[in-house]
């Protein structure tokens, strides 16, 4: 019971990021913290961007919860960090990488 408890924990978070992205993208990103997200809008290249600080601070809170979780043995904790992780690969290979173009192999 509690593998299928971490299973819907990790599922439930991967697919509520979708959530948090779209709301941080319009009221925070489009808000207050702009001046971080212009460049994503107006690129100048395929280096990095001022907007890739937002990955970064997502990426250290999933790293946080997983490590948190992980260390002090509460794996549904643990599980809502690998979803948060998963989304975040998604976003990349998906958003970053096949929309944008950021990354060319």
């Amino acid at each position: 019971m509690a593998i299928l408890l971490n299973i819907l924990i990790f599922l439930v978070l991967a697919i509520y990021m979708e959530y948090v992205a779209w709301f941080t993208h319009k009221y925070v990103m489009h808000g207050s913290l702009w001046v971080l997200h212009e460049d994503h809008h107006r690129p100048t290249g395929r280096g990095w961007q001022k907007n890739d600080w937002f990955a970064l601070f997502f990426a250290s809170i999933s790293m946080l919860v997983i490590i948190t979780g992980l260390l002090r043995r509460v794996m549904p904790l643990a599980s809502a960090g690998f979803g948060i992780a998963l989304y975040g690969l998604g976003y990349l290979l998906f958003h970053d990488i096949m929309f944008h173009r950021r990354i060319r192999g």
